[in-house]
């Protein structure tokens, strides 16, 4: 698959985990602060990034003023003859992240694979498909990611808001954990690790089939994950964790697709942390996309949503 397909293929599945909440400024940035890269992996909405990005939406402060959490979600896509692009903010409404793992062999990858699902307020999303067959990976297998290395830092290095828009990066997988194998516990990839950029998915280059996601980086490597059940994360090229875990813990977490009373009923209880309001589908320009804007928690939500090229 030509990269440039790739990438508009793909970058509407994409999404970054923001705050919105401004602190310490009398003068508002440029654009909010982010901090994560996630993918949606079911068209309901649920998006899967890592486990350390799930741990900073807690460490989040609410809205002063009306205590509605700062947490949220944007998206950028293109409109159908690609002239402009157009900005979407949805709301984050629970989520799920692995805290232990087992294997019934010897495990070579991450003690506890760094997974997590987000359910976001959205509904009729396009998802990413992710790679489940034997020897989805190679090494020397190319690959790229889109996502958010260095948060929102590139999109306004210029003083303003330069770029809106998510970046595509392309290289190789490095290596697979233990070795060459069917089914690698994990592997990495020649991609910096940069904060921002965790909860990538990793494409291949071929087909634009999710095969992992990146996840951490130790001194000049990077970490994937891998789409199928569980798997770990490499190290220094990027450590990557195997679709297994994506595949699999999907299909198995308590939220996937709950109906808008579950949801009322379940986060009730954490409101403190957690946007009550069911999913709302408002189609997009595509017809794929639709996500509700909340018009009282942010001054971001007054941006123009639609950027022209022309």
């Amino acid at each position: 698959m030509d990269l440039t397909k790739l990438y508009s293929d793909s970058s509407p599945s994409v999404l970054g985990f923001i705050n919105k909440l401004s602190v310490g400024s009398s003068t508002p940035p440029h654009f909010p602060a982010v901090f994560g890269t996630g993918f949606f992996v079911h068209s309901s909405g649920l998006a899967a990034t890592n486990r350390h990005v799930i741990e900073v939406f807690s460490q989040l402060m609410p809205n002063p003023r009306t205590g509605q959490s700062s947490l949220a979600a944007v998206l950028f896509f293109a409109d159908d003859d690609g002239s402009a692009w157009q900005m979407l903010v949805v709301d984050v409404l629970a989520w799920n992240a692995l805290a232990e793992f087992t294997s019934s062999d010897k495990w070579y990858g991450e003690t506890v694979p760094d997974v997590g699902f987000v359910q976001l307020a959205v509904r009729e999303v396009p998802a990413l498909r992710l790679a489940a067959e034997k020897f989805s990976i190679k090494v020397g297998t190319e690959i790229a990611t889109i996502g958010y290395p260095m948060g929102d830092q590139p999109l306004t290095a210029l003083g303003k808001l330069n770029q809106a828009s998510p970046f595509l990066r392309h290289g190789i997988v490095s290596s697979l954990f233990p070795c060459p194998t069917a089914l690698p516990h994990g592997f990495t990839i020649d991609i910096m690790q940069q904060g921002g950029s965790s909860g990538s998915p990793i494409l291949r280059a071929s087909d634009g089939v999710v095969v992992g996601m990146m996840s951490s980086g130790v001194a000049e490597v990077r970490v994937a994950l891998l789409p199928r059940p569980a798997s770990p994360t490499p190290s220094t090229p990027t450590l990557a964790l195997p679709n297994r875990h994506i595949f699999f813990r999907r299909r198995s977490i308590s939220f996937e697709t709950p109906s808008p009373s579950t949801w009322t009923n379940c986060l009730r209880s954490r409101s403190s942390e957690r946007n009550t309001r069911s999913p709302t589908r408002i189609r997009g320009s595509r017809g794929i996309l639709g996500f509700r804007r909340d018009r009282q928690a942010s001054p971001f939500y007054s941006w123009p949503l639609r950027i022209s090229s022309t």
